[in-house]
């Protein structure tokens, strides 16, 4: 716990916010709600199973992940857990 409270920290991540998100089944980006600075800050879970950073990409800039499969089925729960800036 102290190894990732140190991580967190020397990112720049001071506070946490989680946002849900329903897939439609036309998209795959869905909006984070806060910015998370880095990657690194990001955990992402589809139905409650966690997607490695290597499923999608995150765009800082919009606060926004965009998975690399093109559409994400309809009905799944797109959880993000961030750790941002307060």
């Amino acid at each position: 716990v102290n190894q990732v409270q140190s991580n967190l920290t020397s990112s720049g991540a001071t506070a946490h916010f989680t946002n849900t998100n329903a897939s439609s089944g036309t998209s795959n980006v869905f909006f984070i709600g806060k910015n998370p600075i880095t990657l690194t800050n990001v955990a992402v879970y589809i139905d409650g199973v966690w997607q490695s950073k290597a499923q999608f990409v995150l765009f800082t800039a919009n606060t926004t992940i965009q998975f690399i499969d093109s559409t994400i089925p309809a009905g799944l729960t797109i959880d993000m857990d961030v750790w941002h800036t307060a």
